[in-house]
């Protein structure tokens, strides 16, 4: 198994020293005029390619998707590292120490007993990350919904975080149950 890694690891280092090749002097014209404006599309398309490839279990073309989603970070943490923003080992760290840190039940004493217990961890975990940062906590559960997100994909979001919350009914009778209800607190409210 330590092979699978070490393989890896060369396999990762080698695509790194590609992607700064291609952006150094001399390098690839196309990708040497490249912003961060001008690649996040690629990433998102990259995504949808990579869905599309487990949709239709190919299996190959999964693995030449991974590796095409892959080169979206490591193209934008070369131009970050161009800039003196941040190196790609940087982004590694950050997402090594995240999934220890949110896994207490395997890296720690913490116990888990369900997925559910997990994910209610990760989240609150996620919470004290954030609060931790100083950063003002946000005035509604639904702003860390991203707001570039499809449509589709936004609704999906903020019906869980709100079904989360309570907000889920069998059928309409109960939505409009609860609108009449804050609609009478609202009146309350406004006399």
């Amino acid at each position: 198994m330590a092979d699978r890694f070490v393989e890896a690891g060369e396999k990762f280092t080698e695509l790194v020293r590609v992607m700064a090749r291609l952006r150094a002097p001399g390098g690839c014209p196309w990708d040497r005029k490249q912003t961060f404006d001008t690649i996040k599309s690629y990433t998102l398309e990259e995504t949808y390619e990579v869905m599309d490839a487990i949709d239709r279990r190919d299996w190959a073309g999964l693995a030449e998707e991974l590796g095409d989603l892959l080169l979206q970070p490591v193209f934008l943490a070369e131009m970050a590292a161009e800039e003196n923003l941040f190196t790609i080992a940087d982004s590694l760290d950050a997402i090594n120490q995240k999934l220890i840190r949110r896994h207490p039940h395997v890296f720690a004493d913490a116990s888990a007993e369900t997925a559910d217990d997990v994910k209610r961890r990760w989240d609150e975990i996620k919470l004290q990350e954030k609060s931790g940062k100083g950063t003002a906590p946000p005035a509604s559960v639904l702003d860390a919904v991203p707001r570039n997100l499809p449509a589709l994909v936004e609704a999906e979001k903020i019906s869980k975080k709100a079904a989360a919350l309570g907000f889920e009914w069998p059928d309409i009778s109960g939505v409009i149950e609860k609108l009449q209800e804050e609609a009478a607190e609202l009146a309350r409210a406004k006399e």
